[in-house]
């Protein structure tokens, strides 16, 4: 499970939906989903190697946004 922390750009994204917490699956859904809305320059390294390692488990390497 990933724990939304404040500042998080998958906090925002998922801004319509009222949890504190995500499966790593369903996050790396909202994140393909939902990339346009992320600003790509409030990125943490931290969540840009969760993004990584998000598509390498679940994406099989492949990280396709819509």
């Amino acid at each position: 499970m990933i724990h939304l922390k404040l500042g998080m750009q998958l906090k925002e994204i998922i801004w319509d939906l009222n949890v504190t917490e995500l499966s790593e699956k369903d996050a790396f859904y909202y994140y393909e989903q939902r990339w346009r809305y992320v600003q790509k320059d409030l990125l943490s390294k931290e969540e840009e190697q969760l993004i990584e390692q998000l598509t390498h488990d679940y994406g099989n390497g492949i990280f396709l946004p819509r």
